[in-house]
């Protein structure tokens, strides 16, 4: 069931944003996305009023001149203190040959919608395998009201 469901909303969209749906608002223009740091909680605060988010989330795999599994992940957290996960990002890949570190193997994007909390905030952090090659970002594509 979408984030607000049966209660539509009587305000107008925020700024830079359309309304395409009685509770949904989604960015008029694609913003590039915000790179995060490995293994760090990033605050992501929506607009106004956002009783839920629309994130594109973004997982790089890269090589690390190893032949193993490999994987990037973003935990999408309710709390600053990253205790309260309320959904993930994932890539997997796996490196078949020596490649040189930091060489792409793959990337995946996926739109999540999550319910943020009371302030329009949640909290993401991205980890990798110990290679520490991967990469990831983010970009709010819309909210909920």
């Amino acid at each position: 069931m979408p984030i607000g469901y049966g209660f539509p909303s009587d305000i107008s969209a925020q700024p830079g944003y359309s309304r395409v749906s009685p509770n949904m608002c989604r960015l008029n223009q694609f913003v590039i996305s915000v790179s995060l740091v490995r293994d760090t909680i990033t605050l992501v605060t929506g607009p106004t009023r956002a009783k839920g988010l629309i994130l594109l989330l973004t997982n790089a795999v890269r090589a690390n001149n190893v032949l193993a599994e490999r994987f990037c992940i973003t935990d999408i957290y309710s709390d600053s203190d990253g205790t309260a996960l309320i959904a993930q990002g994932r890539n997997y890949d796996r490196e078949e040959a020596n490649v040189a570190p930091g060489t792409m193997l793959s990337e995946v994007s996926v739109e999540v919608h999550i319910k943020c909390d009371s302030s329009s905030r949640v909290w993401l952090k991205f980890y990798d395998d110990s290679g520490n090659q991967g990469t990831a970002s983010y970009a709010i594509l819309g909210y909920y009201d």
